[in-house]
């Protein structure tokens, strides 16, 4: 016996993007790297996020203890990704109007970054629910799993 049950799509698709680009962002912690495929990332970004991180301020803290304002969170994650070594330089600040010092390793960025982003997963989380469409998915039911097996089995 089979039955239909409604999943939604979006929602799935979304959590499941979230966690792929969880284990990217702790794959580019970890090696100290940079974006290679800006176009799967930005992908990535948009099925994980739905568009919710524009609208995200934060404050990232650097390891010097200055602190790093970032009035759109998108456009600093994609500015981010266009670093072309493993270490951040002050060029990089001067966008953000902060001047620092010493060159901070992009490691430390996607760190404080992950968090931040961890922030908007709810409410992408949320949003896709409201916009998701339902889809079929058949599945088969099983009420009496023994009264089945000793059907089989050539016992009543």
């Amino acid at each position: 016996m089979t039955s239909e049950s409604q999943i939604r799509a979006t929602f799935k698709d979304t959590k499941n993007a979230q966690e792929k680009l969880r284990v990217k962002i702790d794959e580019l912690e970890a090696n100290n790297s940079i974006i290679k495929d800006k176009e799967e990332f930005f992908c990535l970004l948009a099925d994980a996020l739905l568009g919710m991180e524009y609208d995200k301020q934060c404050k990232i803290y650097l390891e010097d203890g200055s602190v790093l304002g970032i009035n759109n969170l998108g456009k600093f994650i994609r500015h981010l990704s266009y670093v072309m070594g493993n270490n951040v330089d002050s060029v990089f600040f001067k966008d953000y109007n902060k001047v620092i010092k010493n060159k901070v390793d992009i490691s430390y960025l996607w760190h404080r970054l992950k968090f931040e982003i961890f922030g908007v997963y709810p409410e992408a989380l949320a949003m896709s629910i409201r916009i998701s469409k339902e889809q079929t998915q058949n599945t088969k039911n099983i009420r009496n799993i023994s009264a089945v097996k000793g059907y089989y089995d050539g016992r009543d």
